[in-house]
C-alpha cells in the first residue's frame, strides 16, 4: 500500500510517471491565471522541505487577505494538469481562506527533472530559506533518486560538492536500502559501519558539534546567560522558529537527555 512505500521510493515512482504524463498532449493555450482545484501537487517530487511552515503560511495568509492576491505561482503543465514546482505555501494560503476566485500562475518551461532542480533553487534563495538539515535532506533526496548530475544537485540544494560524493558513496553503501531512508542524518547512520574511518572521524557527530557550538555561540549573543525566568520567553520563540518542526525539536531534546520521549522532559 502507498502508506507503507518509503517516501524516497515513493518520489522515484511519482517522478516516473511525471515523466510519461509530460509527454501527453497539453492545452493550445494556457491561462494566466486558474482555478484552485485545478492545481495538481506531488510533493515528494517538487517541494524540497519535508513540511510546511505553519507560521510562515499564516503571515501568507494575512497577506492574500490584505492584498487580495499572492505572487504568481510556478507551475509546470504535464499533459491536461499544471503540477506546482514552486509555491506550496501561497496555494496552501489559498485553501485556508476557501479562496474562489483566480489565481496567478507562471509556466515552468523545461523538463521535469529541470523543474525539481529550479524547486530547489527557489527554495535555497527564498526569504522562507531551508534550514542546513533540509537542503542536506534535498540533496539527498535527488542523489537516491539519481536523475542530476553532480554539479545539478550542488546548485540545487546549495550544497558542496564533497557533500555530493559523500552522498553518493553512502547510496552505493546502502544499495536498495537506501531509499528507506528519507533523512540524510539517518542514511550515514545506518551506513557508518561500512564507511572510510577518515570519514568517521570527521562524520555527522562531529558535523553536529561543530554546528550547534556555532549555533550556541550566537544565541549567547544575542541573549546573553541564560536566565531562569525568561525560559517562558525562550520557549516561545523557538515555537514560532521551528513552526511545524517544533514536534522534532522536542523528541531531538528527549534523546538528549536520554528520555522514552517528550513527556520524560518534564521530570528533569
Amino acid at each position: 500500500m502507498k502508506h507503507n512505500t518509503p517516501p524516497l521510493l515513493q518520489a522515484s515512482w511519482d517522478l516516473e510517471k511525471l515523466v510519461k504524463k509530460a509527454g501527453q498532449k497539453k492545452p493550445d493555450t494556457l491561462p494566466d491565471k486558474i482555478y484552485l482545484s485545478e492545481f495538481r501537487l506531488s510533493a515528494g517530487v517538487f517541494q524540497p522541505r519535508h513540511r510546511m511552515d505553519d507560521f510562515h503560511t499564516k503571515d501568507l495568509v494575512k497577506a492574500l487577505r490584505r492584498e487580495g492576491q499572492l505572487d504568481p505561482i510556478l507551475v509546470i503543465q504535464l499533459g491536461k494538469h499544471p503540477y506546482v514546482v514552486d509555491g506550496h505555501h501561497r496555494l496552501e494560503a489559498y485553501r485556508k481562506v476557501k479562496f474562489d476566485g483566480l489565481i496567478p500562475v507562471t509556466y515552468f518551461e523545461g523538463s521535469v527533472q529541470a523543474a525539481i532542480l529550479a524547486a530547489g533553487q527557489f527554495n535555497t534563495r527564498a526569504k522562507l530559506q531551508m534550514s542546513n538539515w533540509e537542503r542536506q535532506d534535498f540533496a539527498w533526496r535527488l542523489v537516491v533518486m539519481g536523475n542530476a548530475s553532480k554539479s545539478e544537485i550542488v546548485k540545487a540544494a546549495g550544497v558542496s560538492d564533497g557533500q555530493v560524493g559523500t552522498m553518493r558513496r553512502v547510496k552505493k553503501i546502502l544499495g536498495d536500502d537506501a531509499a528507506n531512508h528519507e533523512h540524510w542524518l539517518y542514511a550515514v547512520q545506518a551506513a557508518r559501519d561500512k564507511l572510510q574511518p577518515d570519514f568517521n572521524d570527521v562524520g555527522i557527530e562531529a558535523w553536529i558539534d561543530k554546528r550547534s557550538s556555532e549555533l550556541a555561540d550566537k544565541l549567547r549573543k544575542v541573549w546573553g546567560p541564560p536566565r531562569h525566568k525568561h525560559t517562558s520567553v525562550y520557549a516561545a520563540a523557538l515555537s514560532k522558529y521551528f513552526g511545524g518542526a517544533l514536534k522534532d525539536l522536542m523528541a531531538r531534546l528527549a534523546e538528549e537527555f536520554g528520555c522514552e520521549d517528550e513527556e520524560e522532559l518534564d521530570l528533569i
